[in-house]
């Protein structure tokens, strides 16, 4: 059961009890607040949401997403991928580390339209 409210700040509430477990989180916007309480406490993974990339895609795609998969335990910040641009560079050419790096773009806005994970609020551009 999810609750909604609007705080003194402006910002809107969000108490959600499910089996037992008490969650609360706080939206700037009601939009958000209302999507949130709709998908509930059970929130898809960084490697969930890879892998509904790759049933939309096919095989094509294997190996650029499990390299990303590996390197990315939750959906990454922009330290994250600086870190992973850096490393990468390291092991391979820089044509291929922008291959994995589009390929990084590619799902973000693949569950932007489709799967809605919770990224951090730098993603919100990408639509």
């Amino acid at each position: 059961m999810a609750t909604i409210r609007q705080l003194k700040s402006g910002n809107w509430n969000v108490q959600i009890r499910e089996q037992g477990k008490r969650t609360s989180k706080t939206f700037p916007r009601q939009q958000e607040a209302e999507r949130f309480a709709l998908m509930g406490v059970s929130e898809l993974s960084f490697h969930e949401v890879c892998d509904k990339y790759l049933e939309h895609m096919g095989d094509s795609v294997r190996y650029r997403v499990r390299c990303l998969k590996k390197n990315f335990k939750s959906p990454p910040t922009l330290a994250d991928i600086e870190a992973f641009k850096r490393q990468r560079l390291k092991q391979v050419k820089s044509s291929t580390a922008r291959v994995d790096l589009q390929m990084l773009t590619s799902i973000v806005k693949f569950d932007i339209k489709n799967v809605e994970l919770d990224w951090p609020f730098l993603f919100k551009d990408f639509q």
